[in-house]
């Protein structure tokens, strides 16, 4: 059995996430995972009431809504910021203590698991923009086909 172009890019994509998830650790990965959600749900937590602060200042909708954008993206990332700092300290604990090594361990299996999942939800998505273009070009020799048969009747 030969080895295609993207048998060797799935594997090149699963060993690169290994391996950094194995230098990283495993608690690392969970913590940092977890921060980016975290971070995500107190953002919107926050946007509602610091948003009426910025509309006293702006009043066109548009500019109104890049502001709203630019509010998200602060909120955020001054979240994360922070979460992030705490999590490493957490993370620097662990793998610095005895289980580092299992941690490193787990976090390699985790990586590998996590590159297969990117590889998997990559595949899914072309695989539906290839029906979904499949399906346009069936529509469109179904709509020609229809007109060509009827269009005796048109004349």
């Amino acid at each position: 059995m030969d080895m295609t172009i993207l048998d060797g890019v799935a594997i090149v994509i699963i060993l690169c996430s290994s391996l950094l998830a194995m230098l990283r650790g495993f608690s690392r990965e969970v913590l940092s995972l977890t921060s980016w959600i975290v971070a995500a749900f107190i953002t919107l937590f926050l946007c509602k009431p610091i948003l009426p602060f910025t509309n006293q200042y702006i009043s066109h909708a548009m500019i109104t809504l890049i502001a709203l954008i630019a509010l998200l993206i602060i909120i955020f990332i001054i979240v994360l910021s922070i979460i992030s700092i705490i999590t490493m300290k957490i993370a620097n604990f662990i793998i610095n203590s005895r289980i580092g090594i299992i941690d490193r361990t787990v976090g390699f299996i985790f990586g590998a698991v996590r590159g297969a999942l990117i590889i998997l939800i990559s595949m899914l998505l072309v695989d539906i923009l290839l029906k979904l273009e499949q399906k346009s070009d069936m529509y469109i020799l179904v709509k020609s086909t229809s007109q060509e048969q009827y269009a005796p009747l048109r004349i």
